[in-house]
């Protein structure tokens, strides 16, 4: 009788630790995929950071460009008012020269 109590103990301390095993594989699989979401969604945050990063860039460079275009307009603007006085008195010198004459 004392071996087979024995041999029932053995076999009741496999099982226990079968179970013991299986637990620990679910938590592993469950710690895995926990830390596999949160990958994710640290993946996604970044992701949309470096979108908005980006859209940012692109408002910054149209600015930009815009202030750019508004500076080379007005530098334009003021040489062709020079270029018309210019015009204007050389017109005038001319008108001057040819009365001389």
């Amino acid at each position: 009788g004392g071996e087979s109590a024995a041999a029932a103990a053995l076999a009741a301390e496999e099982e226990e630790e079968e179970e013991e095993e299986r637990v620990n594989v679910v938590a592993e699989r469950q710690q895995q995929q926990h830390d596999n979401e949160v990958f994710e969604l640290r993946a996604r945050v970044a992701e949309e950071k470096a979108t908005a990063l980006r859209l940012d860039l692109e408002k910054a460079q149209t600015e930009a460009a815009f202030r750019l275009a508004e500076a080379v307009e007005s530098t334009a603007a003021k040489y062709e008012d020079e270029l018309a006085a210019l015009r204007s008195t050389t017109e005038v010198q001319e008108e001057f020269l040819t009365e001389a004459r």
